[in-house]
């Protein structure tokens, strides 16, 4: 049947495969899905996702630091909605804008996911029920979103499980064609090949569900599925090629070690986990298990009775397959139960219960009626508890967001803009946006590339960087804390349960005491409904003031001095003599400052100053300034500085000058080295190092 509007022409299968997206939009949106708060109840995963997809979307592959499972192929889906919604609704270049409204690009990325899911989503049903004729196939199937709680409540989160339904739907659209013979062997081997290797890029556990084709393939056909599957997984990789040992180190540690993110001991499988996993899944995936038994129950059908064993045999390859992929997926997740980690085996559970359907009714010889009334009540049987489940969950992140709403209104309405904050980048979600771009840029290679824009927008922003580590401004540049830290600049902290506040607290009175200040603390706003703090810390200068001693080393390189290793020396160029030092990928150290055995040292380095005459050719290069320290327990202190956040002027020799303040364990220091050093072609000159020990009597 054809229907016409003017121009247009719609067929009835086209219109019968608008229906469930169209639901689907409408019941994500009820839920939720255009909720433009994303930091304010998860922050885990999405902001990871946006701050590596903005690096895509500005064609900096070389800053992207996530590659874990790997999640290319959603990085750059991430990347081009960003760079769609820039585009649309951009203020600004497009990384500040990014940065100045993550919620807003996570939103908008979002809707951009919705809109290709039911796109896709119709595409495919209207290929089901044109080719195979029958509509229970094309529900099931392009229903299998409603099937569980789990695929389709990660429709309102924005991380790489929500592509993994979508790329599983693909796959089942393919699969049924075969099983119906509406495309060939070949076909299959190549389509089913290269959206397998996709997926697997996508998320490492996707590769469970690739042990389904080489089962109902001819073994003919093996080598064009491998083939396949292998082209679409390294052109999915391409964009973190460079990166390919660290994802496959990854991937291995977690295949053979039997501990969470592949720690722990070495193996596989560890029993007693395997087996506790069972009854997390009765918990959290009852679906899962549910279908896992129409497959065991299809298999047993196929065995039982004589009849249809040729015409059943893919199908039955199929379910075999299908019980396999389980098992694997349960061990994979033994090690570390998640319960959307299943999603790979969920995401075919569609087509798996429409032909276990198609089993019974073929061996049982149920008339027309009754197929699809049994149809009916399954579907209702697995989506109906669903409904109350995400209508719950619903009500839950409403309640969590007005919390998290409350704590935020205090902190507008009560702490300037211009004040300092002291935080420590964490998973747990917060009442600002920032909380999500400290754990987002946590997994950004090359996070100092964006040193200027976070120093430019967030410049009160202070990160814990853990014990002996130095404060930063949003985990780029060192702070300056001689300069922040003051009787007249408060600093405030944020507590919830599960945040180490009493770390950050000790930091600072840590970091108090090499300025001779001491520091006191108080809780100045709590809400009762999640127990969120705010605490203030005020510094206050010490009666017994007590000045450094300093002892001052310099090099102009023009001979040999006490306590340095002249290296890279040239004559090339200089600042105030004939000589400095030239640093690139071919003389890669400066002179080196050594002092061994420092018994004055003990207890009362406080801190160290290094400063030179800088001068460099362009900003690509790689020139870190070193200090390496080891205490008097033989414990050591590496720390690296990129001198690009201290340093921007080109082809001009200028002053360069970094304080480290001792980190309160090293302060008994056993021995010091500090160079620079330089792995990057573009060379950089130094001249005059001046290096300064400042020593508390």
């Amino acid at each position: 049947m054809i229907f016409k509007y003017r121009k247009y022409t719609f067929s009835r299968n086209f219109l019968i495969s608008l229906i469930l997206p169209i639901f689907m939009v409408f019941y994500l949106l009820y839920l939720g899905a255009a909720d433009g708060h994303k930091s304010l109840t998860g922050i885990d995963g999405e902001y990871v996702y946006l701050l590596n997809g903005l690096n895509i979307s500005t064609f900096q592959f070389k800053n992207i630091g996530f590659t874990d499972h790997p999640g290319t192929p959603f990085l750059v889906l991430t990347g081009v909605f960003i760079k769609l919604s820039h585009l649309l609704f951009g203020q600004g270049n497009i990384i500040d804008d990014v940065i100045t409204r993550p919620d807003f690009y996570l939103k908008a990325c979002s809707m951009f996911m919705l809109g290709l899911s039911s796109l896709i989503l119709i595409w495919g049903g209207k290929k089901i029920i044109d080719k195979t004729k029958s509509i229970t196939a094309m529900i099931f199937i392009q229903g299998t979103y409603f099937l569980s709680e789990i695929v389709l409540s990660m429709q309102l989160r924005f991380i790489v499980d929500r592509l993994l339904p979508l790329v599983a739907f693909i796959f089942s659209v393919y699969t049924i064609l075969f099983l119906y013979n509406e495309i060939s062997e070949r076909k299959y081997a190549i389509f089913s090949g290269l959206i397998l290797g996709f997926g697997f890029i996508a998320k490492f556990n996707f590769v469970v569900i690739a042990f389904i084709p080489p089962l109902i393939l001819n073994y003919k056909y093996w080598i064009r599925y491998v083939s396949s599957f292998l082209i679409a997984a390294f052109l999915s990789f391409l964009p973190v090629i460079d990166k390919f040992g660290n994802a496959k180190k990854f991937i291995l540690q977690l295949f053979l070690n039997k501990g969470t993110y592949g720690g722990g001991e070495r193996g596989i499988i560890d029993s007693e986990m395997f087996l506790s996993t069972f009854g997390k899944l009765y918990e959290y995936g009852e679906n899962f298990l549910c279908f896992f038994a129409f497959a065991l129950a299809s298999v047993f059908l196929y065995l039982l009775f004589k009849k249809g064993k040729k015409e059943n045999r893919k199908k039955a390859l199929f379910f075999a397959g299908f019980l396999v992929a389980s098992i694997l997926m349960v061990i994979m997740i033994s090690k570390n139960f998640k319960s959307y980690y299943l999603i790979p085996t969920l995401g075919i559970s569609g087509i798996a219960t429409f032909l276990a359907l198609q089993f019974l009714s073929y061996y049982s010889k149920l008339n027309k009626l009754l197929q699809t009334f049994i149809a009916i009540v399954v579907f209702g049987y697995l989506f109906i508890p669903i409904i109350g489940d995400l209508n719950n969950f619903k009500e839950f992140t409403k309640q969590k967001q007005k919390e998290r709403l409350e704590t935020r209104r205090f902190i507008d309405n009560n702490i300037a803009s211009g004040n300092f904050w002291f935080l420590e980048p964490g998973w747990i979600s917060g009442p600002f946006e920032i909380n999500g771009l400290l754990w987002g840029i946590s997994y950004v290679a090359g996070k100092n590339d964006f040193t200027e824009n976070y120093m430019k927008l967030n410049p009160c922003i202070l990160t814990y960087e853990g014990d002996n580590r130095p404060i930063k401004h949003f985990r780029t540049r060192d702070a300056e804390i001689d300069k922040i830290f003051n009787e007249n600049t408060p600093v405030y902290l944020f507590s919830t349960p599960g945040r180490r506040t009493h770390l950050l607290q000790q930091e600072l009175t840590n970091q108090s005491e090499s300025l001779n200040l001491k520091v006191s603390y108080d809780t100045i706003y709590t809400n009762n409904e999640n127990n969120d703090r705010v605490i203030k810390a005020s510094f206050h200068q010490k009666h017994d003031t007590v000045t450094c001693t300093a002892i001052t080393t310099f090099n102009n390189l023009e001979g040999e001095y006490p306590f340095w290793k002249q290296n890279s020396v040239t004559e090339e160029l200089a600042y105030s003599s004939n000589k400095s030092s030239k640093i690139n990928r071919e003389y890669r150290s400066s002179p080196v400052y050594r002092k061994d055995s420092i018994p004055q040292f003990t207890d009362n380095l406080n801190s160290i100053v290094v400063s030179c005459k800088y001068f460099q050719i362009g900003k690509k290069n790689r020139t870190r300034l070193v200090i390496d320290l080891i205490n008097i327990n033989e414990e050591r202190f590496l720390y690296t500085v990129p001198c690009r956040d201290y340093f921007n002027k080109l082809e001009t020799w200028d002053d360069f000058e970094y304080k480290l303040y001792v980190p309160k364990r090293f302060r008994g220091t056993e021995s010091l080295n500090t160079y620079f050093y330089n792995t990057s072609k573009e060379a950089v000159y130094l001249d005059d190092i001046k290096v300064t020990l400042n020593i508390k009597p």
